[in-house]
């Protein structure tokens, strides 16, 4: 381990543990192969700065003070050999105040559901600096109940099910991190609460990441790749912000929000997913802005049932089949944005949906650029009975320059969506 690498991550856990003193280089005691580690922590005073030298421990861990336990830079391992009982745990209980940074260390070996590489419960202050946590059968780290948690520049890979688990109060910050090869990279209920911030999930073969119950998180500038299902899935009353990063090569939806989650993307881009780039069910909301949703193998963004969403400035092309499907109830505003060369249609619209849709082009689509799934625009029996407002907007017939295939509109009524005055098209009634 390069220590200049560690000196400026070292001073922020020292700012979020301030209670462990002065970043002392020098060890309070250093534990080399073959003794005991708990032995150590237990006879530590609160703030000491326990060492590791290289090498490997077959044991478990039990933390409850505040000190810091560093590894070596050649490596140093934690491995646990019993079934149901964490590698690594880390608890506080009432109001004492637990603050621990684990620092440089692999931590494998967990087995069970009640046995992950690394528990974090109560209410400890925890910093998670650089090393793995890697190859437990269930769930790599698990934080519960009011925890607080910090992980900068760390690897969770390989956990069978969740490579971090997040529940009841917990909070955690991750920052400049690997989560790859697990179950679900991070699943997260109740109010958890997570922010995540330069770092890359891929991989991970259920969701990259999951939300139930009221949790809430904030994604930036990370990318999400390669997941066996869903990029992100959001259930119930979950909330996340995902900006300035990337959902690509899912082989489910990028983004799937569910029930009454919502959702807030922002230049961000959303490609290369095998089913809908975004798909909205039930209550859902969600706002894209000045986003690409791009060559998904179905839809790029889909609506069901009474979900609403907002899209503005942003552009979808390319995806598989249309670029824009809202179905049942739902509702869509369309501002500004540009949803061209898609296999099927620009958007169709289909039920009683109710559409907004001003300075926005639909061009080179492959049918229509905008249509309601309804006769004679479709061989169905079905009957739109929704309502379609808009003005200012670039739909080319076929005839025309980057024209869509099968014509601008359909049927012809919604001409007025070109004009500059507008007008509806509203067939509640």
């Amino acid at each position: 381990m390069d220590r200049s690498r560690w000196c400026c991550v070292g001073i922020a856990a020292l700012v979020f543990v301030a209670g462990l003193g002065a970043l002392a280089e020098s060890c309070t005691v250093t534990v080399q192969p073959g003794e005991s580690i708990q032995e150590a922590i237990d006879a530590a005073p609160n703030g000491a700065l326990i060492c590791l030298a290289a090498g490997e421990w077959e044991t478990h861990l039990d933390i409850g003070k505040t000190l810091t336990l560093r590894g070596s830079e050649d490596g140093t391992t934690i491995r646990g050999h019993m079934h149901d009982v964490p590698v690594v745990r880390v608890h506080a209980r009432g109001d004492s105040e637990v603050l621990v940074i684990l620092d440089a260390l692999t931590v494998s070996g967990g087995r069970g559901w009640d046995g992950p590489g690394l528990l974090i419960e109560g209410s400890p202050r925890v910093t998670v600096v650089g090393g793995t946590i890697e190859g437990n059968t269930e769930v790599g780290i698990s934080i519960r109940d009011t925890a607080e948690v910090t992980i900068t520049g760390a690897t969770v890979r390989e956990n069978r099910w969740d490579g971090i688990s997040l529940s009841n109060a917990s909070q955690v910050s991750i920052t400049g991190s690997t989560i790859e090869e697990n179950g679900y990279g991070i699943a997260m209920y109740h109010s958890a609460r997570a922010d995540i911030a330069g770092s890359t999930m891929s991989g991970n073969w259920q969701d990259g990441l999951s939300l139930s119950d009221s949790a809430q998180i904030q994604v930036a500038d990370t990318t999400i790749r390669g997941s066996g299902n869903d990029g992100i899935s959001l259930w119930n009353d979950t909330k996340m912000t995902f900006v300035d990063s990337t959902i690509k090569g899912s082989a489910g939806d990028g983004v799937r929000v569910m029930n009454s989650a919502h959702a807030a993307v922002a230049n961000s881009t959303i490609a290369g997913n095998r089913n809908d780039g975004v798909a909205l069910w039930d209550f859902a909301q969600a706002t894209i802005e000045n986003s690409l949703i791009k060559g998904n193998g179905e839809v790029g963004v889909a609506l069901w049932d009474a979900s609403q969403l907002t899209i503005s400035d942003s552009t979808i092309r390319e995806n598989g089949r249309d670029g824009v499907v809202p179905w049942d109830s739902s509702q869509v505003a369309i501002t500004g944005s540009n949803v061209t060369g898609n296999g099927w249609d620009g958007i169709v619209l289909g039920r009683s949906v109710t559409v907004f849709i001003e300075s926005s082009q639909f061009t080179r689509n492959e049918r229509y650029g905008i249509a309601l799934y309804a006769y004679p625009c479709f061989a169905t029996d079905w009957v739109f009975t929704g309502c379609v407002t808009g003005l200012g907007n670039t739909i080319p017939d076929l005839d025309e320059d980057d024209g869509n295939v099968e014509g601008g509109v359909c049927p012809d009524e919604l001409g007025f969506l070109v004009t500059e005055e507008g007008g509806e098209l509203d067939r509640r009634k």
